[in-house]
C-alpha cells in the first residue's frame, strides 16, 4: 500500500520540486537519487551551464541565461505532463519567486527542500573535483555571503547527518503532507 502511495504522488501530481542550497550541500546527489526513486525528471543548473559550453562563466548575465533556460526546460517538462525535480543554488529571492511564478502560471504546486550541510563538510566536498561543477570552497563563501534568506515552507535536510535513503524518504512525506490536491 505504500508503494503505491509513493507512485501516487510522484506521478503526474502536477508539481515542481526545487533543491536548493550552497555549494557542497549535496543538491545533486541527492537529487538525482530522488529522480532514480520517482522517475520525475531532475534539472540541474551546472549541467545547462556545461550544455551552454558556459562553464567558468558566473557574471550575472550568464546566471540569468542559465536560469531562463532551467525555467525554459522546466516549462517543455510540465508542459508534457511530467514532474520536475530542479537542481540549483537559488541563492536569490528573484530566482526562487521566477519559479513560483511558473508554478502559479502553469496551476503546479511547488516544494522547496533546502540541503544542508557542516562548513567541515562542505569545504571537504569542495577540494574534490566533481563531474559539473567547479564552484571551491571561495564560490561556497561568496555566495554565503550573498544568499537572501528563504522565507517561507520548506523542508530542511542536513545531507551530512543522514543517509540518502532517508532523505528521501523524508521528502516524500514533506509532500505528501503538503499537497493540495488531496
Amino acid at each position: 500500500m505504500l508503494l503505491l502511495m509513493e507512485l501516487r504522488i510522484f506521478n503526474s501530481f502536477e508539481m515542481i520540486i526545487i533543491v536548493f542550497g550552497l555549494p557542497g550541500t549535496g543538491k545533486t546527489y541527492f537529487s538525482q537519487r530522488l529522480h532514480l526513486s520517482t522517475d520525475v525528471r531532475h534539472l540541474n543548473t551546472d549541467k545547462i551551464r556545461a550544455q551552454l559550453s558556459k562553464k567558468g562563466e558566473y557574471d550575472y548575465q550568464t546566471k540569468n541565461l542559465i536560469y531562463n533556460e532551467l525555467i525554459k526546460e522546466a516549462r517543455m517538462t510540465l508542459g508534457q505532463g511530467r514532474d520536475v525535480i530542479i537542481d540549483g543554488t537559488f541563492h536569490k529571492k528573484s530566482r526562487r519567486n521566477r519559479i513560483r511564478h511558473l508554478a502559479e502560471e502553469m496551476n503546479h504546486q511547488v516544494f522547496f527542500i533546502e540541503m544542508l550541510a557542516e562548513e567541515e563538510s562542505i569545504r571537504k566536498r569542495l577540494s574534490v573535483n566533481r563531474d559539473h561543477s567547479e564552484a571551491g570552497f571561495d564560490v561556497y563563501l561568496k555566495l554565503k555571503e550573498e544568499a537572501d534568506p528563504f522565507t517561507g515552507e520548506h523542508l530542511t535536510l542536513w545531507s551530512d547527518s543522514d543517509p540518502v535513503d532517508k532523505m528521501i524518504t523524508k521528502a516524500k512525506a514533506y509532500i505528501n503532507e503538503h499537497r493540495t490536491d488531496q
